[in-house]
């Protein structure tokens, strides 16, 4: 399964940088690969069975303290 997933994601890639160099679109190129590899990433972990945390708690850890302060008002 692990394999398939990487063959597909390369097959993926190849096609799209092809087009995309010949057009000469290298933000393009570099946003889509950073792109691919952050989903490629999460995918991998979430079939490794990794915990990732949620973008929520990360939220709610930066706004606290600016709810708790208005609370006070």
């Amino acid at each position: 399964m692990l394999a398939s997933i990487l063959v597909l994601f390369l097959v993926a890639a190849l096609l799209e940088y092809r087009s995309l160099k010949i057009q000469k679109r290298y933000r393009e190129m570099i946003s889509s690969a950073f792109l691919l590899a952050a989903g490629l990433t999460l995918g991998l972990l979430r079939l490794l069975h990794v915990d990732i945390p949620s973008p929520m708690s990360g939220i709610k850890m930066l706004f606290q303290p600016l709810s708790q302060l208005l609370t006070m008002f």
